[in-house]
């Protein structure tokens, strides 16, 4: 009788470590909670190289039932061409997001990029049902009614568990891309908490649009939550 028990307690043991490995993502917002970001963005242009730093005091300012606002507070801005600072202008970013992780409205930032997409190349979308490493899941956005935040699709992974910072955290992949061609598009490295929150992105992109003068970017770009 004993075999049979040990088989069961092994399967049971199995099952278990199986569902511990799975990923669980559900974005529980809380009003008034803060975090403090930093984004770093590389590229060129003309020949020179093309550095911006962004650090921001995001704030959740409201919860509602299917989505929530965040309002990030620009704390520190700086912006190098070719090793020489230029100043440009900025304001704070307001944001209405839903809990499955539409970016549904997004306002200032700064004058230059496209600020939607910018944001985009580091925004995590949850998937919607628990995975095993290596499985992936694939989620769709249509553009905004105003065409400020495009069509988009976001293209994960679920790569394992991970510690960061000694955190626990869960590591993901995604691939971002817009129809058509010549559209913006990146390959992401994410480590998120389990309540959605991104610890750490890092992109590398491809045809960012920089409005202001004209042309698109190619480059990398990192995500720091402290």
């Amino acid at each position: 009788m004993r075999a049979p028990l040990l088989i069961s307690l092994a399967l049971f043991a199995a099952s278990s470590l199986m569902s511990q490995d799975k990923a669980h993502v559900v974005v529980t917002p809380k009003q008034g909670a803060s975090v403090t970001q930093v984004l770093s963005l590389k590229s060129s242009f003309n020949d020179s190289d093309v550095n911006v730093t962004v650090t921001s005091l995001t704030t959740t300012k409201s919860v509602e039932k299917d989505e929530y606002s965040l309002l990030a507070k620009l704390t520190d801005v700086k912006v190098e061409v070719g090793g020489n600072e230029m100043a440009l202008p900025y304001e704070d970013i307001n944001l209405t997001l839903s809990n499955s992780g539409e970016v549904k409205k997004i306002t200032g930032g700064l004058q230059g990029p496209d600020i939607a997409r910018l944001y985009l190349l580091t925004h995590f979308v949850p998937p919607t049902t628990d995975l095993a490493p290596s499985e992936k899941y694939s989620i769709k956005f249509e553009a905004s009614k105003d065409s400020s935040i495009p069509a988009h699709t976001f293209d994960g992974v679920y790569v394992g568990t991970t510690d960061f910072e000694g955190k626990p955290a869960l590591k993901f992949t995604a691939k971002y891309s817009e129809p058509g061609k010549e559209s913006t598009s990146a390959d992401i490295d994410f480590v998120v908490q389990t309540d959605g929150t991104v610890l750490q992105a890092t992109s590398k992109f491809k045809n960012l649009p920089v409005p202001s003068i004209g042309v698109s970017l190619d480059g990398t770009v990192k995500l720091n939550t402290k």
